[in-house]
């Protein structure tokens, strides 16, 4: 075998990876161990060219190999996010306690040609209120599972699986049916679901993902937390029938408050918070917030 496979650095990651060893054949299995060293090793991108000479791999002359791994080897990649987010929630998560996972999207500049799903998008880290940026390149959304490590003083978001999310132009091109972004969180929380039965779980995202189509889908399973807009359109729920009241029955009832018109009453009732973890002005981590709730449709 090659001399890649057989440094300390491999054999080393190859006794942290065991667990993901079922998903691959021998040779392929080998490949990935020696490219997950040579990733952790490498100071400079981590291509597969610079994965192999961070562990002496260059000497290798069947080096092409690690490129048809990525290419044309058959693994699955859900395979090893499901056997990731086993690991993670039992090293992390007791039972009994909730899964918490954090949903976002980010953006990989890339613009070759030969690249089929890229599309155009708004640039969240350059872009502000009233300077718009575009850039070229690929959606990822990633799912992280919210912990709280013994050593850290504040919760951590470990990613365990990441989807590309394809172009409205692209997906047209390809002849296929477009997802949005909430629709391809659903999912992945739906797939999350089916992994982890039994376990109860929570969602939590910004704005993008404020969804009642994304809420309505995962009403059996996970619990959706997210930021609505300050004019979103809030009701009571709709009153019983009286008896023999013709008509359809109603969806909604009395329309409440608006957050925004909320916020700014006198008569809205605060309570007063310390959340732990959330670094204040003076420096401290732990912040007071006064926080108004509520139920509504």
């Amino acid at each position: 075998m090659a001399r890649v496979a057989e440094s300390g650095s491999a054999r080393v990651m190859e006794s942290w990876l065991l667990p993901f060893a079922a998903m691959f054949t021998r040779p392929s299995w080998l490949n990935a161990v020696a490219l997950a060293a040579g990733a952790l090793l490498c100071l400079n991108r981590r291509t597969v060219c610079a994965a192999l000479r961070a562990v002496d791999g260059a000497a290798d002359k069947g080096f092409s190999r690690f490129h048809r791994f990525l290419s044309r080897a058959t693994w699955s990649g859900l395979a090893g996010a499901r056997i990731l987010l086993g690991l993670l929630h039992k090293a992390f998560v007791p039972d009994g306690e909730p899964i918490v996972g954090v949903v976002d999207d980010t953006i990989e500049r890339r613009r070759g040609a030969k690249i089929r799903d890229k599309g155009l998008y708004r640039d969240a880290v350059r872009s502000s209120r009233s300077f718009f940026v575009k850039v070229e390149g690929l959606r990822w959304l990633s799912f992280q599972l919210v912990v709280r490590p013994g050593f850290a003083r504040r919760s951590w978001g470990l990613p365990f699986l990441t989807l590309l999310c394809r172009s409205e132009r692209a997906d047209a091109e390809r002849g296929r049916r477009h997802q949005t972004l909430p629709e391809k969180a659903a999912w992945g929380m739906r797939l999350i679901a089916r992994w982890c039965p039994g376990r109860p779980l929570v969602m939590v995202g910004d704005g993008a993902y404020a969804s009642l189509d994304v809420f309505w889908r995962l009403r059996d399973r996970v619990v959706c937390v997210a930021r609505c807009r300050m004019d979103a359109r809030f009701f009571n729920p709709p009153p019983p029938r009286k008896p023999g009241q013709r008509g359809r029955p109603r969806v909604v009832g009395t329309r409440q408050l608006t957050p925004k018109t909320r916020a700014v009453r006198t008569a809205t009732k605060w309570e007063r918070m310390s959340i732990p973890g959330w670094r204040a002005k003076d420096g401290t981590m732990q912040r007071d917030v006064d926080v108004a709730t509520g139920t509504a449709l």
